[in-house]
């Protein structure tokens, strides 16, 4: 998996939002976003996504660029958002329907999603409505689904700010963990917190401004949240 941005901007409302964002990553890596509220992480996740489209530049993955129209380059990915939005269906027909979208199968495959409703604690609600479970319920089905698909690249917006409790996070650092070191795949997480971010990335890109710069969590940052705050308070990127 090999994710890059050409030169992107992304205007909204006549504003600019991303400017001039060039990066290049790699499978086998967690990326956490990190920068204030209204820097544009939340847009680069959804411009990633395809969900929101450049106003300039362009994004590719594995050399080919990345548009809406290209479903099978799409089922490389799929996006978390920090409120996932589900109506009238419960939890194993959700996790199905993307299963189906995403056309994935395979033996065993009810094992595993049920292996990873009970670790996340959310298997007795599994044939409940979306719609009546809590905001961190819904997360955390989210994530199920997101298991289950297991795609190239992983995008989460907010995953520690999600209302997920402890066991919920612990689940997805695991799984997060495992898909980037064993598979290569490649996640990439949004939040607002350097401790986080420090302690659970290998590569940190600080958005100021609308633009962008990565930095090695291990080389340039000391995996140091005081570093990385200094960055961030300094406005530089």
């Amino acid at each position: 998996m090999r994710l890059e941005l050409k030169n992107v901007s992304v205007t909204r409302g006549g504003t600019a939002v991303l400017e001039d964002v060039s990066l290049s990553l790699s499978g086998g890596k967690i990326v956490a976003l990190v920068g204030a509220n209204g820097v544009g992480k939340t847009t680069l996740l959804s411009a990633l996504a395809t969900v929101l489209q450049p106003s300039a530049g362009e994004i590719q993955v594995d050399a080919e660029r990345l548009v809406p129209e290209n479903l099978d380059l799409r089922r490389k990915l799929m996006f978390l958002p920090d409120f996932p939005d589900f109506h009238g269906c419960d939890m194993l027909t959700m996790i199905a329907t993307h299963l189906k979208l995403w056309r994935v199968e395979g033996v065993g495959m009810v094992d595993a999603i049920m292996g990873d409703l009970l670790a996340l604690g959310i298997a007795p609600v599994a044939t409940m409505s979306l719609s009546n479970l809590s905001r961190g319920q819904r997360y955390k089905a989210a994530l199920a689904a997101l298991f289950a698909v297991n795609p190239e690249l992983w995008l989460l917006d907010e995953p520690f700010a999600s209302g997920m409790d402890p066991q919920g996070i612990a689940v997805f650092r695991e799984k997060a963990r495992a898909v980037a070191r064993l598979q290569g795949r490649l996640v990439i997480y949004s939040t607002q917190l350097v401790e986080v971010a420090c302690g659970f990335a290998d590569e940190i890109i600080v958005l100021t401004d609308g633009r962008a710069r990565s930095y090695d969590n291990e080389k340039d940052l000391g995996r140091d949240p005081q570093a990385l705050e200094r960055l961030l308070l300094n406005g530089r990127s």
